[in-house]
């Protein structure tokens, strides 16, 4: 219950915008186990990194995992 109610205050602080269809974003990775283990199957993760000259050249609308400083959470389709 308490983890579930510091989750809470993560994804208020993080927020996004009402007119975009994401629930949060600019969110650190350091919170992403947190986040997957607090809300189970609820999200879809977007992960969002910077380019990395020489090392790593990401497509603008692709980062991976281990390359991301941030992700973005958005609702899940059912």
């Amino acid at each position: 219950m308490k983890d579930l109610r510091i989750m809470e205050k993560i994804l208020w602080h993080y927020r996004s915008p009402y007119d975009e269809v994401s629930v949060s974003k600019g969110i650190p990775m350091k919170y992403l186990d947190l986040v997957k283990a607090a809300y189970p199957g609820k999200f879809r993760y977007r992960y969002r990194g910077q380019s990395i000259r020489g090392i790593y050249r990401r497509d603008p609308s692709y980062c991976t995992q281990s390359m991301a400083d941030s992700f973005a959470i958005y609702k899940r389709e059912v």
